[in-house]
């Protein structure tokens, strides 16, 4: 359901939903919480993060999807994401990534993809 963490406009800081047995995050979910500046969703079971999934984290510096089962980053998850300067999707199963996945993300200075399964990476 889109803006499902609407009511909790007021959500300071962090967000902590690891172990939490996701397996989805509906498209622009995070519309309205412009104060979110980590969140945590590792030990989920995330298999595709949709074009969208965090627009609207306009303060956002810390996104951690690891340990999941990820197979596939749609082009613009993280669009736009300005602010964002950690970004964890280690031990998950990615085998590709679309060549400009990371290119809206200007501040960009942690990317973990330990622990996946690629075979090769595009110098884009």
């Amino acid at each position: 359901e889109k803006d499902s963490f609407s009511p909790l406009k007021n959500l300071n800081r962090n967000l902590d939903l690891d172990f939490q047995n996701l397996n989805h995050i509906i498209p622009y979910t995070f519309i309205n919480q412009n104060k979110l500046e980590d969140i945590y969703l590792s030990h989920n079971s995330l298999t595709i993060l949709d074009n969208f999934t965090f627009n609207g984290l306009n303060e956002i510096r810390i996104i951690d999807i690891g340990k999941n089962k990820i197979i596939k980053i749609e082009l613009y998850a993280f669009y736009c994401l300005k602010i964002l300067s950690e970004l964890y999707l280690d031990s998950n199963r990615l085998t590709t990534l679309e060549p400009k996945v990371f290119e809206c993300l200007p501040n960009l200075r942690i990317l973990s993809l330990s622990k996946n399964l690629f075979l090769s990476l595009d110098r884009q």
